[in-house]
């Protein structure tokens, strides 16, 4: 009974294993968002060893010249019930684990969007601050028509730019967010299609198996049959492993896209205000250079 146990045994750890891989320490950081990365592999071995196990049983059958079914106490037929029943009750909450899994899963992206959402906007207000205080001290400074006009010009052309790198940056972020959210859902109803399948495979070897006993099949023959249903699993699990992580892969490219967007607007921003800095400059003199203007690299991803 140790034996086949082990088959069953075997194929649950294989699903736990790849189910549990995606838990929130999968998501590293990205420049001010998160991105999933892979899972452990599935240890197909674990089921390789079950199926084996299985065949020492059958190789003990054939040495014993099992042609028909023999109907020795403690033989794969006599335990059939039993094995069914530990098969079953194993498998029988796997989707419900699935679930729970990624109801955790999204709790912790949410806190970690949160904390992220709180970071940035501390990062603006501490930003407004510091440019505010560089407006009033230019206003101070400004004693002609023409300073004072050029500090009017300046605050509106940094505000514009403030705005418009923050208008960008929620967009940017909103729509990476969304991705990753498609990606979690994609890779988890994947991994519930595999439960699903592995789930359909052990039933439908636990019926045949059944079947084959009732109708008085040699042993060793339905254990054959068991372990090649075995392989099969195990084989589509695999597949379906691979499936899932062509999800995480896409994922990979609008990470790479968000931080090429990113980059672009902060060219943008920089640019501006840079222009800005001259014709301050130009207006009070290089004296100001290092007090007139914010500094373009605390505005990053903000």
């Amino acid at each position: 009974m140790r034996r086949i146990t082990t088959v069953v045994t075997g194929m649950v750890l294989v699903v736990m294993l790849m189910t549990a891989g995606t838990v929130f320490a999968v998501f590293h950081s990205v420049g001010s968002d998160s991105s999933p990365t892979a899972s452990p592999p599935v240890r197909g071995g674990i089921l390789k060893r079950a199926g084996d196990a299985v065949g020492k049983d059958k190789q003990q059958d054939d040495r014993q010249g099992t042609g028909v079914r023999a109907d020795k106490p403690g033989g794969f037929c006599a335990r059939i019930d039993e094995l069914i029943a530990k098969t079953e009750k194993e498998i029988s909450g796997l989707s419900g684990k699935v679930d729970t899994h990624r109801a955790e899963q999204v709790g912790k992206i949410e806190d970690h969007r949160q904390n992220r959402d709180l970071a940035r906007e501390k990062d603006r207000s501490r930003r407004d601050a510091t440019f505010l205080a560089h407006i009033a001290k230019l206003k101070e400074r400004a004693d002609t028509d023409a300073k004072k006009q050029a500090v009017a010009s300046y605050e509106q052309i940094i505000t514009a730019a403030l705005a418009g790198k923050q208008t960008s940056v929620d967009a940017i972020t909103a729509a990476y967010r969304t991705a990753v959210d498609k990606a979690v859902a994609d890779r988890q109803a994947a991994l519930r299609a595999a439960v699903s399948v592995l789930t359909a495979t052990v039933k439908t070897a636990e019926e045949k198996a059944r079947t084959d006993c009732a109708a008085g099949i040699a042993d060793a023959t339905i254990r054959t049959a068991f372990m090649q249903a075995i392989k099969a699993a195990r084989q589509r699990l695999t597949t379906d492993r691979k499936a899932a992580e062509r999800v995480r892969s896409a994922l990979a490219v609008v990470a790479t896209a968000r931080q090429q967007s990113l980059k672009t607007t902060d060219e943008g921003f920089r640019a501006s205000i840079e222009l800005a800095r001259q014709a301050i400059e130009a207006a009070f003199g290089k004296t100001l250079k290092k007090e007139a203007t914010p500094s373009a690299a605390d505005q990053t991803n903000q």
